[in-house]
């Protein structure tokens, strides 16, 4: 009997031995590389948006995260950064959800024009988002040229009256309507301009058939008017 137990315990050992082998060889095969964020894109209606300068974007910015098998990345870090000329975001950082997006608000500089925003992936990978930054509320209707003219004689046309429409920071408000009206007759070339890509309005005022003093009013809608003196003599 002992003999036979010393020939069965080494057979034994050895179909131990292959069944430890085998359950490490499965074990290995069975493992799956860790997700790694490696593409990142922005979403529909995030780029291109236009907006006043120092204002909040109406569309959040989204991005979408992608891992090394094209599917969507959740728990992914998204770094934002502000390129110049300004601006700011609500967060400098934020985290992909099941759907692999994240967001950030975006508030444009002070400069007129095109701004970038950068999304970017731990690994470098980034994508520029723009926004286009228009001027702000018009504030303010300033006599430019054209006050204080004498002219002689009736029917006579007077210089240019020019009047600038602009954004609490001076930036001109471009495409508003500029009303204008006189007091004390002679002829408008125009009772309605409209501001140019500098933000300025303008008409000229024809003398009555007597002499008298002029005054004529431009007014933006919302904004204090301004007024303009002419003698006609």
């Amino acid at each position: 009997m002992k003999h036979r137990m010393n020939q069965i315990f080494p057979f034994a050992l050895t179909i131990a031995a292959v069944i430890v082998a085998g359950a490490a060889c499965g074990s290995s095969n069975n493992t799956t590389a860790p997700s790694v964020a490696t593409s990142v894109i922005a979403t529909a209606g995030s780029s291109g948006q236009t907006g006043a300068i120092n204002a909040k974007l109406t569309t959040p910015v989204t991005v979408h995260v992608t891992n090394q098998n094209a599917n969507a990345m959740q728990g992914a870090i998204v770094t934002w950064a502000v390129v110049a000329p300004g601006g700011t975001v609500d967060s400098a950082t934020s985290t992909t959800n099941s759907n692999g997006d994240a967001l950030t608000h975006w508030t444009l500089g002070s400069v007129l024009g095109t701004q970038t925003l950068h999304a970017t992936i731990v690994g470098g990978s980034f994508v520029s988002i723009t926004a286009s930054a228009v001027a702000g509320a018009a504030t303010l209707l300033a006599k430019v040229s054209g006050d204080a003219q004498t002219i002689a004689g009736a029917g006579n046309t007077s210089a240019a009256m020019v009047v600038k429409l602009t954004d609490a920071l001076g930036n001109p408000i471009v495409g508003a309507t500029v009303t204008w009206a006189s007091t004390s007759g002679g002829t408008l070339s125009a009772t309605s301009t409209t501001t140019d890509a500098t933000g300025k309005a303008q008409i000229t005022v024809m003398t009555a058939s007597t002499a008298r003093a002029y005054s004529i009013t431009a007014t933006a809608s919302g904004i204090a008017a301004v007024t303009f003196t002419m003698t006609g003599s």
